[in-house]
């Protein structure tokens, strides 16, 4: 039988949820999968306002069904954007589907907007408390690789962070988790360049070989402006945790 676009569209969420809740997606043939991601599909052009929040639907990515990457993701910016400012997209969203998969939708589901909203906020809570390190973390490289950095983390969260293109020659230096900010303002602000060019010279560095005093300190100057200006984008995040 052939259904009209117009016939799908006329089914309201909570009897869509009362179908797909029955299905096991993995167990259908192909063709039927197809057919249901159809219904995804056709669920996601809806303009009417969502009833319900989400459900937990057996073989179903509820988030994509229901919307639920969005009640987190909204929830998280408006509560805990401090803690997640500078991080990239990327890293954003995979925070986002991980939060999403702890929240019990379908307890969400049957609470009011107020309570479910609560339940989210719960699972944003618990994640951030025990990531609080590994979001720094994250939020520490991304600010570094933006600023032109290498990063190079290790299991203990410490990050070494360099660059090859300052003077001709690798410069880095190691952050320890949770004091990154505070290693790398240290590392600023007790830059020597006459110190630097005398472990460059004493390490016979091709990069400062037969050059004059004039360009070996202006090489120098570039790796300490690098690193004043990476200071300041880094105490960008404390100011914001703070503010």
């Amino acid at each position: 039988m052939k259904w009209e676009k117009k016939n799908m569209y006329s089914i309201n969420r909570k009897d869509a949820l009362s179908l797909l809740s029955r299905l096991d997606f993995d167990v259908l043939p192909e063709n039927e999968q197809n057919a249901l991601l159809d219904l995804e599909r056709l669920f996601q052009e809806r303009q009417e306002p969502i009833e319900t929040h989400l459900a937990d639907l057996n073989g179903f990515d509820a988030c994509s069904v229901w919307k639920g990457k969005q009640d987190v993701l909204e929830l998280l910016q408006n509560t805990c954007s401090q803690d997640i400012s500078g991080l990239s997209e990327e890293k954003l969203n995979t925070i986002v589907e991980k939060i999403t998969k702890m929240v019990p939708w379908l307890d969400v589901k049957r609470e009011s907007d107020i309570a479910g909203n609560n339940a989210i906020l719960k699972k944003i809570g618990e994640y951030i408390c025990n990531h609080r390190n590994e979001l720094l973390l994250d939020r520490v490289i991304s600010v570094c690789e933006t600023a032109g950095w290498k990063c190079e983390p290790d299991e203990d969260m410490d990050v070494f962070v360099s660059r090859n293109d300052l003077d001709g020659d690798e410069f880095g230096l190691y952050l320890v988790c949770p004091d990154y900010i505070d290693n790398i303002n240290e590392s600023a602000n007790e830059f020597d360049i006459a110190n630097y060019l005398e472990k460059r010279l004493s390490a016979k560095s091709p990069a400062y070989a037969g050059k004059s005093p004039v360009e070996m300190v202006r090489q120098a100057q570039k790796v300490q402006c690098a690193l004043a200006e990476l200071a300041t984008e880094l105490n960008k995040l404390r100011d914001t945790e703070e503010s």
